[in-house]
């Protein structure tokens, strides 16, 4: 196991690197001897890198985490603020890797509602494609969230606001059918 760690240690030292290639290295590698431990140090790659395939790289690696302790580290980064700019590929990482998403289902929300209008499609997808059964009060809590938001914002008329109240359909919807 301290062996493992030291790996990861490596791993994530080279990720922090100034040279492009040795970061690509660790995101390569992170594939295979990551844990939920390299989340943020991938998502601070991803915020302070300019290069296109590095970014992708680290994208398609937040895709594919299935580490089970990896929805609570990833639903925390979506209250960082410093991660506001990278939040949507935060969110498209939830719903792509297929992990389980379901106690978090009201910082979903939460996120949604201080979103902008690609953040709500995404929480939208990610709320549509939970499997199982979904517990009746956290989507009570999330509906009337979204309740109080749109009417705090009753003057207001967008395409966020419409896809709020779509948002807002489709918990009634998850809670009809747990």
């Amino acid at each position: 196991m301290a062996a493992k760690n030291q790996k990861l240690q490596f791993i994530l030292h080279d990720l922090g690197n100034s040279d492009v290639q040795k970061q690509m290295t660790a995101v390569s590698e992170l594939k295979v001897h990551g844990d939920e431990s390299a989340i943020f140090p991938l998502l601070n790659a991803l915020l302070s890198t300019a290069d296109n395939e590095l970014r992708r790289l680290i994208t398609e690696t937040l895709n594919c985490v299935k580490h089970p302790a990896a929805p609570k580290v990833i639903v925390s980064a979506l209250s960082v603020s410093e991660f506001r700019p990278i939040r949507q590929t935060i969110l498209a990482s939830m719903w792509n890797s297929g992990a389980d998403y379901r106690l978090y289902i009201t910082d979903i929300v939460r996120t949604a509602t201080e979103g902008d209008l690609a953040e709500v499609l995404e929480c939208i997808t990610i709320i549509e494609n939970l499997e199982g059964p979904l517990d009746e009060e956290l989507l009570l809590d999330a509906k009337l969230m979204i309740k109080e938001y749109l009417s705090l914002n009753k003057t207001e008329s967008s395409q966020r606001i419409d896809l709020l109240g779509e948002l807002d359909t489709l918990l009634l919807l998850k809670i009809d059918n747990s």
